[in-house]
């Protein structure tokens, strides 16, 4: 189904082991009535995206991860569900694993503003911690030059 979506795509066979596959669903509940109790039930389920990331061994303890594929069906797209996915494949990767580098294969203009996006946002909570933590230490080292100063 991938390559009527993307111009260039080709279909990945399962027998390589060194793919791995994440799909992004869409649930829907319906609230239903058993014997005067009130449940939730999921009524129905979508795929709204998925991606293909590749593993290759870089040392013996560690590798690289490029995302090949990555997809958001047009009906689903704009709503932040690209954001998401794509978080959850970074995070996932670099993060829980021993992956030294997340790469794409041929982005898009559109992929790399989102994947730019998703960086930030995943990346700025450490940064804005690190710059309070420096102005921190500026502040004291100039507040106790001051007091040298004046004393």
């Amino acid at each position: 189904l991938i390559t009527f979506f993307i111009n260039g795509a080709s279909e990945i066979p399962l027998e390589f082991n060194h793919w791995f596959y994440y799909l992004l669903f869409q649930y829907e509940y319906q609230e239903i009535d058993i014997n005067g109790v009130k449940k939730m039930e999921v009524k129905n389920i979508k795929l709204v995206g998925f991606s293909t990331v590749a593993r290759f061994h870089w040392e013996s303890d560690c590798y690289r991860s490029m995302i090949s594929q990555f997809f958001i069906y047009p009906e689903y797209q704009r709503s932040g569900h690209g954001q998401n996915l794509l978080s959850l494949v970074i995070e996932n990767e670099s993060i829980k694993n021993e992956c030294r580098d997340v790469s794409t294969e041929d982005p898009s203009e559109d992929y790399i503003y989102l994947r730019d996006v998703v960086l930030l946002k995943l990346f700025c909570p450490y940064f804005v911690e690190k710059y309070h933590s420096i102005k921190k230490k500026l502040s004291d080292k100039s507040s106790s030059k001051e007091i040298n100063r004046l004393s």
